[in-house]
């Protein structure tokens, strides 16, 4: 099991949970979820918009341009089922 904030990592787990307001919200592949366009692919989209603007030299960034607008868990699993 991989708890992380590293989304580099989350296309390489066997299963994601993805936990939102303390509770299990979605559960799948990482292409399964993205396919859903959830909490999980609205995040993962958030996080590479504000790298790419942080990254950007025309753009000004105050602060780390990791903002994040929800508190999510993602867990990652190899190997290992998880079932609900």
């Amino acid at each position: 099991m991989l708890v992380t904030h590293a989304i580099s990592f989350l296309p390489d787990m066997d299963q994601i949970v993805v936990m939102k307001d303390g509770k299990i919200s979605e559960v799948g592949t990482y292409e399964e979820l993205m396919r859903s366009r959830g909490a999980f692919a609205e995040f993962l989209l958030e996080q590479l918009q504000q790298q790419e603007e942080a990254s950007s030299p025309n753009t000004s960034s105050s602060g780390s341009g990791m903002e994040f607008t929800q508190l999510l868990y993602i867990i990652g699993l190899l190997g290992k089922t998880f079932t609900m």
